[in-house]
């Protein structure tokens, strides 16, 4: 495969990776060359993904591992089929077949060619493994241990790089598939540096010898390797410290109050002031902000309250985002990785413990979170929430808002009783008209807020025996253009909706008919353009993202498909 086709962008979210355009390439142009197949160690086949580029090195690896008739696999690269047919020829060689393949992650250069082992090897459909595993998957836990012959493989959640991450030990030869943790070349891109660096450290914990990187080649010594890593980021944070340091002196020095307040634009220009400004703008301010969000959790830096507003960050509320498999809670996990305190929103006593946990997820990452109980469906209810969220957080307004509460029924419209009608406008209708209405006037949303719907592309299709649903839906759609229209010109909001198409959810135990949404996925499956999937609930998270972002201040009025490229007419 041509140079440049990796697939990978999976990077700190607001990183301009143009900055880095000439670095990469040369970098890339240094690499040693591997081998599209090597037996790297008696137990440790490695076979590379057929996708180089700037971020995927020589490829994203896959490995097979074990010694007998049955091995089990690691990744499953981006899904080209010149990988497919290495894997082939690879098992018809060897004389052996797989067993179990492991996801170390989300992301689609480690999980893409998923499909083309099933089509080569159907059995291998219930052998598909993943920590927070979507529809079809079976779940990875921390220490889960999977045997072939000739390998004990142990499983270790490691976040940091992604919500997700995995690494696995091969217990018999004192090794570790770091995945994208750590690369055998260069630096991993991570999403939490402080999580990250935390994560690095229990890996060294593990008392590992060698290194199987998802990039790159094998690394001889991985203790000397993760030391290099974690000395690289300390020198960064001490060289931000002495700068704050320096500064207040300065200021001291000049007679003003002393503080060593900045933003980090000035911290960046005081730090890299001869380096060109787009690519201070582009990489060195993305790169100095997640280590000072590192610095302040850690205590050593603070962010300066200014007129009484106890917060640095954006406050986002998601309704309807307390079950942990749930789009919801997706989006949830993305707006607080990225800085956000985000509040949990959830209506039913049994869903509690649900909301529950995927708050805990998010105070796991290190950012902030309030779980509040309450019904979008009425006026006092949408109040409630917004005003605990508020008063959680001692903040004065509230910055983004996702409206993704919804329910649905199945059944004809011939038989759709009023109470059913009443229920599910009541949520996705009227339920996102009066979260809008508290979140703007109670909330007080300040010019540039965002408001995202979650929508779906049922609102143009006309779905049997779910036509209340895409009728709420289309109706919400109807709302939002207008909401922009009235918001934008006199408050500066942009109001957009995100469609997605069919996301592995519970939603099928929702409506009270997995088998009609299965057989739906099916039909989906067929009309996408993009990987022959459905979706998940980080695609639909990260559109959401980006509408919630500066990058987004001019889309509005908008309704995006995330469908896999599902085109309803």
């Amino acid at each position: 495969m041509a140079p440049g086709k990796g697939g990978y962008k999976q990077i700190n979210k607001a990183l301009d990776i143009g900055a880095f355009e000439d670095y990469l390439d040369g970098q890339q142009a240094v690499l040693p060359t591997l081998q599209d197949v090597e037996q790297v160690s008696p137990r440790v086949i490695r076979i590379l993904g057929q996708n180089p580029g700037k971020f995927t090195l020589q490829g994203t690896n896959t490995y097979i591992v074990g010694t007998g008739s049955e091995r089990l696999i690691i990744d499953t690269g981006q899904g080209i089929p010149d990988w497919a047919d290495l894997i082939s020829s690879t098992l018809l060689a060897g004389n052996f077949s797989l067993s179990h393949v492991l996801l170390t992650h989300w992301h689609g250069d480690h999980t893409g060619g998923v499909p083309d082992l099933i089509r080569l090897y159907p059995d291998l459909a219930a052998g598909i493994y993943k920590h927070t595993p979507s529809k079809f998957q079976q779940p990875i836990v921390d220490g889960q241990v999977f045997k072939v012959e000739g390998a004990t493989v142990r499983a270790l959640h490691s976040p940091g790089h992604s919500h997700d991450h995995m690494c696995f030990i091969l217990e018999e030869e004192q090794a570790m598939f770091t995945a994208d943790n750590i690369l055998g070349h260069g630096t991993a891109a991570v999403e939490h540096l402080s999580l990250w660096m935390e994560t690095l450290r229990l890996m060294q914990s593990q008392g590992c010898k060698t290194g199987y990187p998802a990039h790159g080649a094998v690394i001889a010594d991985l203790t000397a390797k993760i030391d290099s890593e974690l000395a690289q980021k300390v020198r960064r944070e001490r060289r931000i410290c002495k700068t704050l340091k320096q500064i207040k002196q300065e200021e001291k020095a000049a007679g003003r109050r002393g503080k060593g307040s900045v933003t980090v634009k000035q911290l960046v220009e005081t730090m890299h002031g001869h380096v060109d400004e787009t690519i201070r703008q582009r990489a060195l301010e993305p790169f100095t902000e997640e280590i000072l969000r590192k610095l302040a959790e850690d205590g050593n830096v603070a962010f300066e309250i200014r007129s009484g507003v106890k917060k640095w960050f954006a406050v986002a509320i998601i309704t309807g985002s307390g079950k942990e498999n749930g789009i919801g809670a997706g989006i949830a996990r993305t707006l607080a990785r990225n800085g956000a305190a985000v509040a949990i929103n959830y209506v039913s006593e049994k869903t509690a413990a649900r909301a529950e946990k995927v708050a805990q997820e998010i105070r796991d990452i290190g950012a902030q979170v309030v779980v509040v109980r309450g019904s979008i469906a009425t006026q006092e209810g949408a109040n409630y929430i917004v005003s605990e969220t508020l008063k959680s957080f001692g903040s004065d307004h509230i910055d983004i808002l996702v409206n993704n509460a919804g329910t649905g029924a199945v059944s004809e419209l011939l038989d759709a009783t009023p109470d059913q009608l009443h229920n599910e406008f009541g949520v996705m209708v009227f339920g996102a008209l009066y979260m809008i209405q508290a979140v703007v006037k109670l909330g007080k949303m300040p010019r540039g807020g965002r408001i995202i719907n979650t929508g779906s592309i049922a609102s143009k299709m006309g779905p049997t025996s779910l036509g209340v649903y895409a009728a709420a839906k289309a109706a919400t759609d109807s709302l939002m253009a207008t909401w922009a229209m009235e918001l934008g010109r006199s408050h500066g909001i942009t109001v957009n909706t995100v469609a997605p198409g069919p996301v592995n959810t519970d939603i099928g135990a929702d409506i009270d008919d997995t088998a009609v949404t299965d057989d739906q996925d099916k039909v989906f499956i067929d009309l996408t353009r993009a990987e022959g999937r459905v979706g998940t609930v980080d695609d639909i998270a990260d559109a959401v993202l980006l509408l919630a972002s500066e990058k987004s201040r001019w889309i509005t009025a908008q309704v995006i498909s995330v469908s896999g490229g599902i085109n309803i007419l």
